[in-house]
C-alpha cells in the first residue's frame, strides 16, 4: 500500500474513536463488555475465548486481505 493509504485508514481510525463511538454510547448502543457480561456472565473463561476468537478471525482477513492485494 502506499503511504497515502496508511495516512487515510489512521485518520479514519481516529474519526471513529473520536466521534463514532461516541455517538452509538449515546444513543444506548451497549459497550463489548457489557455485551460480553451478557451473554457468558461475570469472570467467564468463555468471554475470554470468544475475545481471542474474534481477534484471531480478524487478524486472519487483514493479512488475507493485505497478502491479496500486496
Amino acid at each position: 500500500m502506499k503511504k497515502k493509504n496508511y495516512v487515510i485508514a489512521f485518520i479514519a481510525g481516529v474519526a471513529v474513536t473520536l466521534f463514532l463511538l461516541p455517538l452509538l454510547y449515546a444513543l444506548g448502543v451497549p459497550s463489548f463488555d457489557v455485551v460480553l457480561n451478557s451473554l457468558f456472565g461475570k469472570d467467564s473463561i468463555l468471554a475470554i475465548v470468544f475475545s481471542l476468537v474474534l481477534v484471531i478471525i480478524i487478524l486472519f482477513l487483514l493479512v488475507k486481505y493485505v497478502n491479496k492485494n500486496g
